[in-house]
């Protein structure tokens, strides 16, 4: 039988790397018709941002008995979560507020 603490850890860690592996390649996806979906995009960074609070949420909910090894480790492997959420971030950036800054800079 797994403790809950590796249960936990494991579902964070696989989303955790669900959620860089789609953050990498989110762009391509978009382009899966041959043109840019917007919408498309959009979903993915969406989906990409819930994966990713769910990893984290999971990362919490394993470290419940405050363990200071099993905390350490937990912090360790947060930077797989942390690091898709930055990219995921930029690719948003990016692509939805960048944009809407260059149409209002248009409109001036």
């Amino acid at each position: 039988m797994v403790d809950k603490f590796t249960k936990w850890f494991i579902v964070s860690f696989v989303l955790g790397i669900i959620s860089l592996i789609l953050a990498f390649f989110v762009q391509d996806i978009a382009r899966l018709t041959g043109e840019f979906n917007r919408n498309m995009l959009l979903v993915g960074t969406i989906t990409i941002f819930i994966l990713i609070i769910t990893s984290l949420f999971s990362l919490v909910k394993a470290n419940i008995k405050r363990i200071k090894g099993q905390i350490a480790v937990s912090l360790l492997f947060a930077v797989i979560p942390f690091s898709a959420l930055l990219v995921n971030g930029l690719i948003f950036t990016v692509y939805f507020v960048g944009k809407w800054v260059y149409k209002q800079k248009d409109f001036l």
